[in-house]
Parts: C-alpha cells; sequence; structure tokens
C-alpha cells in the first residue's frame, strides 16, 4: 500500500460560500440550506488563504450566485492572484449578471447538468430547469467565461453520455468534466435509483474512449473513472510505488464550509468538519497541520474506517459502495 503524502500547506480550496439554493436536487450531499456567512467573514478568509499559500479556489454552495455580493469576494480574490472557478447551477447566470462577475475577476465556472434531455435533468433537480440552466451556460459562453460543464453519473443517467459530451459541444463549453453518484447526505435517499456499479462504470470508460476521438477540440475530465484505463509510464512506476497524494482531500486540498469550519473531503461537509472556525483565534495553517481530521485522512490513525484512504480513487465512494468502482480488477456483472 502507499504511502500517503501530504503538503505542508493547501494548494487548493473549495470554499462554500452559502448553503442557499433555489434547488434541492436528489442526488445532493447537502442537508442543510440555511448557513450564509456574512461578506466581512469571507473578506476575511480571503486574505488568509492568500497568506497561508492557496494559490486556487473553487466557489462552491448551495449555489454561489444566490449571494448578491459575491462580485465583492471575487474581487478580493483576484485582487490576491487567487485563481478560482465558480460552481453554479447556472439558473441565475443571466447576460448582466455574468458580466458583473466577469467585470469582478470570475472568468471560470463550473455547470452542473444531469443529462442530455429536460427529462433526464429535471427527474434530478426539478421541473422546468434544464432550459434555464442551459440559457445560463449560454449567457456564460456569451460572455467571454471559460465554462466547465459537470455531470454526475448515475445509474439513470450514464447511458446518455455520448449525447451529453454532443450537448456540450454544441453549447460551446471548453471542458466536460464526470464524477460519480455516491448516496451520502440528501443523495442516501435515491441510492436505489441512481447507485452505480462496477460494470457500469466499465461502460462509461467505453463511453469516454469513443467520445475522445468524436470530440478532438473538448477537454473531458473523466475523474475516477479513468483509473479503469491503465496509463502507467515506465519511467513514473517507481514513483507512483512509493507514495500518493490520492484525491487530494487532506493532503492538497481544504475545504471551507459555510460555518467557516473546515473539512477534508468536499462531500463530507455535513458529518466530518473541526469545532474550531477560522476567524475564531485560529489559523488555517494550524487547523491543516495540527487537526485530528486530517491525520485520519492521512492515514496517521488507525481508524478501520480510513484503512486504505487515498488507495481507492474516491475514499468515500469506497466505503459507500464498499467496494472500488474504479479499479482494473476483474469485473462480474452486478445489475
Amino acid at each position: 500500500m502507499k504511502q500517503v503524502h501530504w503538503l505542508h500547506t493547501p494548494l487548493f480550496a473549495k470554499w462554500y460560500v452559502t448553503n442557499r439554493c433555489n434547488l434541492r436536487c436528489r442526488h445532493c450531499y447537502l442537508d442543510d440550506y440555511t448557513l450564509r456567512p456574512p461578506l466581512g467573514r469571507l473578506l476575511d478568509v480571503a486574505d488568509e488563504l492568500s497568506d497561508a499559500g492557496v494559490r486556487s479556489v473553487a466557489i462552491l454552495g448551495g449555489e454561489p450566485l444566490t449571494r448578491d455580493d459575491l462580485e465583492l469576494l471575487m474581487g478580493r480574490l483576484t485582487t490576491l492572484g487567487i485563481t478560482t472557478r465558480i460552481a453554479t447551477n447556472g439558473m441565475y447566470a443571466t447576460p448582466e449578471r455574468v458580466l458583473s462577475l466577469i467585470e469582478h475577476g470570475a472568468s471560470a465556472f463550473q455547470v452542473s447538468l444531469e443529462g442530455a434531455t429536460a427529462e433526464a435533468c429535471e427527474a434530478i433537480r426539478g421541473p422546468n430547469t434544464f432550459p434555464r440552466i442551459t440559457a445560463g451556460v449560454e449567457a456564460l459562453v456569451a460572455g467571454g467565461a471559460c465554462v466547465t460543464l459537470a455531470y454526475t453519473m448515475t445509474a439513470q443517467n450514464y447511458r446518455q453520455l455520448p449525447q451529453c459530451l454532443d450537448l456540450a459541444e454544441k453549447l460551446g463549453v471548453s471542458e466536460v468534466k464526470l464524477a460519480p453518484f455516491i448516496p451520502t447526505g440528501s443523495g442516501a435517499k435515491a441510492a436505489q435509483a441512481l447507485s452505480l456499479t462496477p460494470v457500469i462504470c466499465r461502460e462509461i470508460v467505453t463511453s469516454l474512449s469513443a467520445a475522445c476521438a468524436k470530440h478532438p477540440g473538448l477537454k473531458i475530465d473523466g475523474g475516477p473513472f479513468l483509473r479503469r484505463i491503465a496509463i502507467t509510464p515506465r519511467a513514473t512506476q517507481h514513483m507512483q510505488q512509493r507514495g500518493t497524494f490520492g484525491c487530494g482531500a487532506g493532503t492538497t486540498t481544504i475545504i471551507i464550509n459555510s460555518d467557516l469550519s473546515v473539512s477534508a473531503c468536499d462531500m463530507r461537509t455535513q458529518s466530518e468538519r473541526t469545532t474550531r472556525r477560522l476567524g475564531e483565534g485560529t489559523s488555517l495553517a494550524d487547523i491543516w497541520r495540527d487537526s485530528p481530521l486530517f491525520a485520519r485522512w492521512r492515514d496517521q490513525t488507525d481508524r478501520a474506517d480510513f484503512a486504505g484512504v487515498h488507495q481507492h480513487g474516491c475514499h468515500l465512494a469506497y466505503q459507500s459502495y464498499g467496494k472500488d468502482l474504479f479499479g482494473n480488477e476483474a469485473i462480474r456483472d452486478e445489475r
């Protein structure tokens, strides 16, 4: 088993600037939609991120665009030299709001979509969401933003993957990112209908292989699914055997929650967060270095539920499903 490496200061942060959201998606990993920290606290945290050496921040929610002061935070992060990406459902991305955000330094956006059709999307996100989301994507692209279209792959939508990539190219986005459905938070209630199997993951990879040839101009981030494609250059084999940073949870990446507590995994923020909060007499650097929470994610404890952490692509998926969905082992049909 590889040794888990970790940096002495995080390079990346995922920051929940609000939990408030206009949607209640079936696969959501949040179950609290009330928190919204004041702008002044956010600006202080932005300064602390810069002081700690964090160079890139993903702005998350809830729905970040529900904040009418988001531009002020983006302006501060831009002034500090921190690159950003806003993860949004796109429904508030009007041409006017897009222009305002871009003027304040927000140039990269990630928009979530659940399939290539209204039926597939609205089964997860609710009635009449598909046309509003795609309109938001079009407004972002037209405004000059760099747009990533993110799909959460489930047992219900994975066969639409070729059409999802066609839609992405039609909308003019620069990248597609795939993530697996993980039955946690509110999404645990939909586990029976949406959960993946190793066989489904293998079929997703088959679709991805064909898509790369069909869409040469589209950047495709296959996430953990691409662990099924064994690409191990001879020169790096020795290095890979020695250690790993894994998915980045607790090793290169820190999660800042809406109550300004800190987590390691962005999908475990409801159940696993520090008791200490930023701005309450403790620094981000101290929490990163000393918190028992991060020690677990670095394989520095004897906790059985963290045995093999960072060895299976997504540790949370491994725990939730009780198997490695993304490895290259022989697969039997489990559907």
